[in-house]
């Protein structure tokens, strides 16, 4: 079989890397050519068992082999500082390059010159990557990940309007290098564009700015450069007619003025703890979804208008998960889905399974697209080693290497505050509780997709807390109602909590605490500027001494742990409205009535009112007392 080498490009800057349009296995056996010091095609034959030396023959003409080792061995004899491939000759003008005439020019009032535009660049983007890379970052290698990221991103940049593109890479695998190229190869293949390149902060997008002026200064036709009279670090405009001003901005920074043909932005999160702010994640997604959305445009030749999402995984609250929450829920509703191509690549070549995973992890509607991949458990890119990858699993926090390296953001592992073991389990016929605290954790809407108002009754028994009961209120604050009452009688209910922050308890005293005919004492149940997490903490102590239990037959006991790993995870956009009631419920409990040994006795609800329509009479026994004997034995609440 010939083998097809009409693409191969050699870069004779760097002999030994594998080339534009090499075959990958073909870099391989030139690497194991190498490492057997130069052989014959019969000895690398004989030592790979399988290829035959006709192929290697083929290769090695194909490919170029031995021109590639004669530069190699050249390159070896030259002191460091030589060893530099120079870039193109700026003083001879391009064959085929438009010669530019004085009066084409147009003078400014100042007396500046702006000269046509330039012919647009003929190369691809990985030509033109492996050309002028090494200006902005000297040790750039093409592998299997920059070489995906190159062909997606020249795809979108001279493809239809409107394409959008994400990209989750691993860390440390020269994607802003390749960001910073697209943007300067694009510049020059259309130069009417205006392109927008976002950072997480602005130290960032000033770094990135002079990046891409240098590549820019140093790829542009001879003649052409900067306009001098903007001295922005983060903005520029090329010196030539109707050139667009490039823009490196920060999140959240005003983009309004601007013209994006191409928008580009590169982890518009900085680490895992931005992800845990909510206002940094509100910022940030209102900038992909908002500001860029109002800035991006056509150019003249009906292309552009593109949005490129570079964004390493964190977590499972990051951007990228935020987009793919709101299209699954789009897609679930029947609403219409902008669809996104997605190149996705792990640290290590994963196996079908993972796959699988990565793939279920994205909407349905979104093309998921993966590098070329080799043996499972092998890094994807050959500049990594499996020890290193090692190395930082044994490091790193689970949760972090999952997300970051394995693109794995929906597997909780590693520490979590909450344990199983901290509700103890205890049957029906062992609870002596008389009477119980109820909390409430009220939705004030109702509607159909929103959080439920969800209530827990929480008694005390031998200086222990028991959970008696985990429920769901349905429907408005008035179908509630009757629910809340039939609760109360069947445990007994002895006070009623309800949690301000949601307005419901300002809606039970409105009502003279009178649920239903009857007569409560409600009390309100404040978060006190903590968040779930750390309202969490308070109980994890008296939790963690055994003294939780729960009624063994609760049928939300699974969902309750869950919900309490969430909260102790800060996982805030996962339901929590059972775990925060209960933890309500336990502390009220505990700092009420268990660090005072008391124990609320039956309750009795007596007819009569002492003549007040409306109002019934709610009679406490004393109770049960450990070390307060001086308890009332009798009071009445009025309307």
């Amino acid at each position: 079989m010939a083998t097809n080498t009409r693409h191969f490009k050699l870069d004779t800057s760097c002999p030994l890397r594998r080339q534009q349009g090499e075959r990958a296995s073909a870099h391989q056996h030139f690497q194991r050519w190498k490492e057997l010091e130069w052989c014959s095609d019969e000895e690398l034959a004989a030592d790979n068992g399988i290829v035959s030396a006709a192929t290697f023959a083929r290769y090695r003409t194909g490919y170029k082999w031995e021109e590639r080792r004669s530069l190699f061995l050249a390159r070896q004899q030259q002191p460091i500082h030589e060893r530099i491939y120079p870039l193109p000759d700026k003083t001879a003008e391009a064959p085929k390059a438009r010669k530019r005439r004085r009066s084409d020019a147009t003078v400014t009032n100042n007396g500046d010159t702006l000269l046509p535009p330039p012919e647009p660049i003929q190369m691809g983007l990985t030509e033109f990557s492996l050309l002028y890379a090494r200006v902005v970052c000297p040790g750039f290698e093409l592998d299997s990940v920059t070489e995906a990221m190159l062909v997606e991103f020249e795809a979108l940049i001279d493809g239809k309007a409107g394409g959008r593109l994400m990209v989750n890479p691993p860390p440390r695998h020269s994607k802003t290098t390749c960001a910073i190229l697209a943007l300067c190869w694009s510049l020059l293949r259309y130069p009417d564009r205006g392109h927008i390149l976002i950072s997480a902060n602005g130290r960032l997008s000033a770094m990135n700015c002079a990046l891409f002026k240098t590549l820019f200064e140093v790829a542009v036709p001879a003649g052409y450069g900067i306009k001098t009279d903007q001295k922005s670090k983060l903005a520029w405009a090329p010196d030539w007619e109707g050139g667009r001003t490039q823009l490196a901005a920060s999140r959240g920074a005003a983009l309004l003025g601007y013209t994006g043909h191409i928008v580009l932005v590169d982890d518009i999160v900085g680490n895992i703890a931005e992800c845990e702010s909510v206002d940094v994640i509100d910022t940030a997604m209102r900038t992909i979804g908002v500001d860029i959305m109002t800035r991006l445009t056509r150019d003249k030749a009906g292309k552009g208008q593109g949005l490129i999402l570079i964004a390493q995984r964190l977590g499972p609250n990051d951007p990228t998960q935020r987009m793919i929450d709101r299209d699954k829920g789009r897609e679930k509703a029947g609403d219409k889905v902008v669809p996104w191509t997605v190149l996705a690549s792990p640290l290590l070549n994963p196996d079908n399974d993972e796959r699988a995973r990565i793939l279920n992890d994205y909407p349905a509607s979104w093309l998921v697209k993966f590098p070329r991949f080799g043996e499972p458990g092998e890094p994807v890119s050959h500049q990594f080693t499996k020890e290193f990858a090692e190395e930082l699993e044994a490091q790193m926090p689970p949760t972090d290497f999952a997300a970051l390296y394995k693109l794995d953001c929906s597997v909780d592992v590693g520490y979590c505050s909450w344990r199983r073991s901290y509700l103890v389990p205890i049957e029906q016929d062992d609870i002596t509780c008389r009477g119980s605290f109820i909390a409430i954790d009220m939705n004030l809407s109702g509607e159909k997709g929103s959080d439920t108002s969800a209530l827990v009754a929480v008694g005390a028994q031998d200086q222990k807390a028991v959970i008696l009961g985990v429920h769901e209120l349905h429907g408005h604050v008035e179908d509630a109602l009757p629910q809340i009452l039939d609760y109360a009688d069947k445990y007994n209910c002895h006070t009623l909590g309800v949690e301000k922050a949601a307005g419901g308890h300002y809606i039970l005293r409105s009502l003279g605490n009178n649920v239903a005919g009857r007569t409560f004492n409600v009390v309100p149940l404040s978060h006190e500027g903590r968040s779930k997490r750390n309202r969490q903490a308070k109980i994890l102590g008296l939790a963690a001494s055994g003294k939780v239990l729960i009624r063994a037959d609760v049928p939300l006991i699974e969902t309750l742990h869950q919900q309490q790993r969430s909260i102790a995870l800060d996982k805030k956009r996962d339901r929590d409205d059972y775990a925060d009631a209960c933890n309500y419920a336990v502390d009220w409990v505990n700092s009420h009535w268990l660090s005072s040994g008391f124990t609320p006795g039956d309750v009795r609800w007596v007819g009569g009112s002492g003549g007040i329509a409306g109002v019934t009479e709610v009679t406490w026994g004393r109770g049960t007392h450990a070390r307060r004997p001086s308890l009332a034995e009798r009071y009445k609440i009025w309307d």
